[in-house]
């Protein structure tokens, strides 16, 4: 993703783990920024693989990561709850998320309209796998982002959303909004159009991971960190409570 604003010619990354498309994207519609800021959400290839590429071209680039995980490239390490003020003026700031990674984190561009890269934490309609982390790290994950404006804008690391709603659909099986969306959804992807960003508001009505607690009664457990456990082995699985 690419972030910037007027105030500025700054130009900054969020996850741009293939430099050499990002670089011919940036020269033929962004030629007038200069590249100041890499965010790297987690460490995983996917997602930080040019990082050293672009310390080496662009040495003047400060790479934000997470204090617990190994990512490449990185000048400066952040933690929970820190705050970024980039040269452009936008704020940010820094949420630990772990379970995916051990430190994984999402960035929070605060202002009008606010802007949450959740990286592989958060997705369209599902979340990550907990490669490095239980439900209980996931949840407390996902309880920090429930804790933001409602309109805020959700860029994620893939666009996994029509598997994720499909599967969803035969989970929350009552749930008008996710029915609306998915159908909303297949008619995007069948036109290979895009289905991000959303919103906080979006997922919690839409995300049964989000909902995990609603949902707690049709699983068969109690509360939500019991649901989310649930829900992701069920989804590993290709599970659901319908054929």
């Amino acid at each position: 993703y690419a972030v910037f604003n007027k105030a500025k010619p700054v130009l900054s990354l969020v996850d741009p783990a293939d430099f050499q498309a990002v670089s011919s994207f940036v020269d033929s519609q962004l030629p007038n920024l200069t590249l100041s800021y890499v965010f790297s959400t987690h460490k995983h290839y996917d997602h930080s693989r040019d990082n050293l590429k672009i310390k080496e071209l662009h040495p003047q680039v400060e790479i934000f990561g997470g204090e617990n995980d190994s990512i490449p490239g990185v000048t400066t390490q952040v933690k929970d709850n820190q705050k970024l003020s980039l040269s452009n003026g936008l704020e940010v700031r820094v949420l630990y998320t772990p379970c995916h990674t051990q430190g994984h984190v999402m960035f929070y561009f605060e202002g009008e309209p606010s802007v949450l890269f959740t990286g592989d934490t958060l997705f369209v309609g599902g979340c990550g796998k907990f490669f490095e982390g239980n439900a209980e790290d996931m949840y407390n994950s996902l309880e920090k982002v429930k804790q933001l404006r409602g309109d805020t804008q959700i860029y994620c690391g893939h666009e996994y959303t029509l598997s994720n709603l499909e599967w969803a659909a035969k989970v929350d099986t009552d749930n008008e909004y996710l029915m609306e969306k998915l159908k909303w959804v297949r008619q995007r992807r069948s036109k290979e159009l895009e289905t991000v960003p959303s919103t906080v508001e979006e997922e919690m009505k839409t995300n049964p991971f989000m909902r995990a607690e609603k949902l707690a009664p049709a699983l068969g457990v109690d509360g939500p960190i019991e649901a989310i456990a649930k829900l992701r082995y069920m989804k590993n699985n290709a599970q659901t409570l319908i054929p």
